[in-house]
């Protein structure tokens, strides 16, 4: 007798033989993720399996590790298996954002009774010591240390 004529003929059989099935493994990263330059993310693929393989466009990433922290941009990707060598894979863009550059220049002097105008850079969020700004240039008619720190439409910070 073949283990064909067992299936189609002893239900019990079969009943064993369907509990013995593996289930896969589910690796999941989630939804594409965006965040600024210096800071960084930690992808999490999911507990419990014996092996994680990572990738960034393509290239395979060294090491058998989990969770994983990303600090660039990429198509990241891993394949996770579970001890029974079943296979399940997951990917997500990364994208860093390029935090703004500001400057005020260099430091000035002007006449008293005169003014200067500083000038932050556009399409930022400007705030000059405590004062936030509705537009990138600040008149200043007295002496003072200015500062400017900026928010781009991204929520990236430049100071």
């Amino acid at each position: 007798m073949s283990l064909g004529d067992w299936i189609l003929t002893d239900a019990k059989v079969l009943t064993l033989l369907m509990s013995l099935l593996i289930p896969l493994p589910n690796a999941n990263l989630g939804n594409d993720i965006a965040f600024c330059q210096g800071d960084s993310v930690v992808l999490n693929a999911g507990t419990g399996f014996a092996s994680y393989q990572w990738s960034n466009n393509g290239n395979g990433l060294p090491g058998n590790w989990q969770p994983f922290n990303v600090k660039s941009s990429g198509m990241y990707s891993v394949t996770v298996a579970n001890s029974y060598g079943c296979k399940s894979s997951s990917s997500l863009n990364v994208t860093v954002f390029s935090n703004p550059v500001v400057s005020l220049g260099n430091d000035t002097t002007f006449c008293q009774g005169n003014n200067l105008v500083l000038k932050a850079g556009n399409n930022l969020r400007h705030i000059i010591g405590q004062m936030v700004l509705a537009s990138s240039t600040l008149t200043v008619t007295a002496s003072n240390l200015y500062s400017v720190s900026v928010t781009d439409f991204n929520g990236c910070k430049g100071f």
